[in-house]
């Protein structure tokens, strides 16, 4: 019953000075508002970049030589003959995928530009997720046709919608390919205005005449997380002893490593953001605080008297801190809405997808109400040592 009374007086309190108590929430408001909106935006722009990836991440990973030392690219490479042992001697627990890196000049529409080439394997988009395909379909198993996938910022650029470059030829050492379909990207694994075209390898194996077929880099996804760590072990062993030279030779990557790493810098980010605009947070308590002075000062004689008639130092102490109380946490609720709406904002003007991460709103909160605790018990415990005689004697 006294902690009902005691609200319902702080409520009062808080009503009879309107213009004052909204200041004191703008404050607040800001503060809350913008570290939940950088938090939201922090963790939507992280699941927007990575992901998509993180499904298959345990699972994925990168086998290529080792070229810092340069003894090891001259005794051993990597060609078409080790996927085929790969894919052979793994067959029921891994897909293997292989990709051979180029440059070229490439004729668009009698524009010639500078573009990267990837020549890839049939299952190169299922195992790596490096692309999705947006418009036509990727070749079939073992094709050597001269057929190429071309992203979604060439296609514009040159055809004029994206959809309207399938089946358009684009010129490569002046023999034609023709556009097969077009494909979007992920901006973690590629910039959407980079210049990169897909091939498929044995095509590209056939124009060169690159007889001893090489590759550049073999991905593998493994069937299962279980024995992710073995399989990796096991590959650079069997490549190892086919070609007569140390596992050193040869280097692996797992995509998990990589993305772990980018989820560490981008939440160091985001929390180094959020503590600048925690400095608002912190602000706004030293103003409630202030506030809570003041009223302090003005309601002198009203403690007094509340002493005379038997108010404990322990009643006028609850009062304050419930005031105060009543205050942040007000602040802090429509602190976390503004901080929602704005984080909504920015992540539609930016085209990304909003990530509804709660905890966010759990932990602004008991922030906030920390901090308003700790900015009101100063002020409600001098009003509750006040001496009630010259409190009532106060002007």
């Amino acid at each position: 019953m006294q902690i009902k009374n005691t609200l319902r007086l702080a409520l009062e309190q808080l009503k009879a000075n309107k213009l004052r108590t909204f200041l004191t929430l703008i404050g607040i408001i800001i503060g809350v508002g913008s570290v939940v909106a950088i938090l939201l935006i922090g963790e939507s722009g992280r699941k927007d970049i990575i992901g998509e990836f993180e499904q298959d991440a345990n699972q994925l990973f990168y086998l290529h030589l080792d070229t810092s030392e340069q003894s090891n690219t001259q005794q051993a490479s990597l060609s078409w003959r080790d996927i085929s042992l790969l894919r052979e001697k793994y067959q029921s627990q891994a897909q293997v995928a292989a990709s051979y890196l180029d440059q070229k000049e490439v004729v668009f529409e009698q524009n010639t530009e500078q573009v990267d080439i990837t020549a890839v394997t049939d299952n190169y988009s299922q195992v790596s997720n490096m692309f999705e395909i947006a418009y036509g379909s990727f070749w079939e198993e073992g094709t050597n046709q001269n057929v190429v996938l071309i992203n979604e910022a060439l296609a514009e650029k040159y055809f004029g919608r994206a959809g309207q470059a399938i089946g358009h030829s684009v010129i490569i050492d002046r023999i034609p390919f023709t556009i097969q379909a077009v494909y979007t990207t992920n901006d973690f694994i590629q910039s959407g205005s980079q210049a990169n075209l897909y091939v498929p390898l044995q095509a590209w194996y056939k124009i060169h005449y690159l007889t001893d077929q090489p590759v550049h880099s073999i991905e593998v996804l493994t069937l299962s997380e279980n024995h992710f760590d073995q399989l990796r072990t096991e590959m650079v062993r069997t490549l190892a002893e086919s070609k007569g030279v140390v596992e050193s030779t040869f280097r692996t990557q797992a995509v998990a490593d990589q993305l772990d790493m980018v989820n560490n810098v981008l939440r160091i980010f985001t929390a180094i953001i959020s503590s600048v605009a925690g400095i608002s947070l912190l602000v706004g308590g030293i103003g409630v605080m202030n506030i809570m002075l003041v009223s302090v000062m003005e309601r002198t004689r009203e403690i007094g008297i509340r002493k005379a008639i038997g108010a404990k130092p322990r009643h006028i102490l609850q009062q304050f801190l419930i005031e105060t109380l009543v205050l942040t946490s007000l602040g802090g609720l429509i602190g976390c809405l503004f901080g929602l709406g704005l984080a909504l904002l920015v992540t539609q003007l930016a085209e990304m997808s909003f990530v509804f991460y709660w905890p966010v709103f759990l932990i602004s909160f008991c922030i906030t109400t920390i901090i308003g605790i700790l900015s009101g018990f100063y002020p409600a415990k001098k009003a509750a040592k006040l001496d009630p005689i010259v409190s009532l004697r106060y002007e």
